[in-house]
């Protein structure tokens, strides 16, 4: 505070004084047209801030005893929580395990039965009680599965086809699958809740050198044999043995995200039908 005080000089400018002299003795920096006033508003606003800080005004002289006279506040130690002790973990899942259960019993709907919806939603999601057993149901009642008497004759505007890129029968559904077969049952569904008549067509690609090298590790693993031991026809009964055995899990994820093609016209690419439709448009 001193120090801006004295930043103002109170005296006035000697008479005749020439520029850069210095200011008369007992005055700090000199600053022309500064007042005695605003020199004393200004010690008094430094004052009231003092004592609006520290509960009184601090000059210089007063701070080294104050400082001095404060004493240190013992500090608190705080316990600190003890991570990874022995038999932590366990005494967790302990208590847990006694807590009791207040989840409600979740009613089992019967495969291909619609879903009671006369009982009271529960408070939280569960997949278990809200997904089960409806894409059964909807099957059951042919829901995706369109009249082809009834389709004949209408408008190509009122129709909507669509074919399903077959996933490898190898295969397992990724969410790639599930992006695609998302895009393409919302398109179906939307199509199919306009009116038109609607079919999805689902199959699967027989993928051929992968379901071949598939089979082929399981023949040698299992019976110590190779295809050309076997031969042609043989190999071919394992193939079709192996697929109708392991080759539909695709199949049965697709069914279990309920999509909604027409699985009554499901295609397999080693079909029976397509075999011949192929060797008449390319042999």
């Amino acid at each position: 505070r001193s120090h801006f005080s004295s930043a103002f000089c109170t005296h006035p400018r000697p008479r005749g004084a020439r520029p850069g002299q210095p200011p008369p003795s007992g005055c700090g920096v000199f600053v022309p047209g500064v007042s005695t006033m605003v020199a004393l508003q200004l010690d008094e606003l430094l004052s009231a801030l003092d004592t609006r800080r520290n509960g009184h005004a601090t000059f210089a002289s007063q701070a080294a005893p104050a400082a001095e006279g404060k004493k240190k506040e013992a500090k608190v130690v705080k316990e600190k929580p003890k991570w990874g002790e022995p038999g932590a973990a366990k005494a967790a899942k302990e208590v847990k395990a006694k807590a009791p259960n207040a989840t409600a019993v979740i009613p089992v709907t019967p495969e291909g039965e619609m879903k009671d919806m006369t009982l009271p939603m529960e408070a939280t999601y569960n997949p278990k009680a809200v997904e089960s057993a409806w894409s059964s149901w909807w099957q059951k009642k042919r829901f995706f599965t369109p009249d082809a008497k009834a389709a004949k004759g209408t408008a190509e505007s009122q129709r909507f086809i669509m074919v399903i890129p077959p996933p490898n029968v190898t295969g397992s559904l990724h969410i790639g699958h599930t992006l695609m077969v998302g895009i393409e049952d919302a398109l179906t569904r939307w199509h199919r809740m306009c009116g038109r008549t609607t079919l999805w067509l689902p199959g699967t690609d027989h993928a051929g050198i992968a379901t071949q090298s598939v089979v082929e590790r399981l023949l040698y693993k299992q019976e110590n044999l190779t295809r050309h031991d076997l031969g042609r026809e043989k190999f071919l009964e394992k193939v079709w043995d192996w697929k109708h055995k392991h080759g539909n899990r695709i199949v049965h994820q697709m069914n279990r995200i309920a999509a909604s093609p027409d699985w009554t016209r499901e295609r397999f690419t080693m079909d029976a039908m397509l075999n011949k439709a192929v060797v008449e448009a390319f042999v």
